[in-house]
């Protein structure tokens, strides 16, 4: 099976669908991070996010040497 929108092929009919539903380049990200705002094909890569704008919060409150 082969993409119409970028070429890919794939052997499992799973793995196509997925792709063309959720993580092909064709397809608007949906996953959005509330916190920086950057957004995310699928809800995997959204939870491993680390989000710039609370790192900088958390390092902000955490260490001492900053005040």
């Amino acid at each position: 099976m082969v993409c119409p929108n970028c070429s890919k092929r794939y052997t499992h009919p799973n793995s196509y669908t997925r792709h063309v539903k959720n993580e092909c380049i064709a397809v608007e990200p949906k996953f959005p991070c509330l916190d920086c705002g950057s957004r995310f094909r699928r809800k995997a890569y959204l939870k491993d996010h680390i989000c710039p704008a609370r790192r900088v919060a958390f390092v902000a409150t955490t260490n001492p040497s900053s005040s």
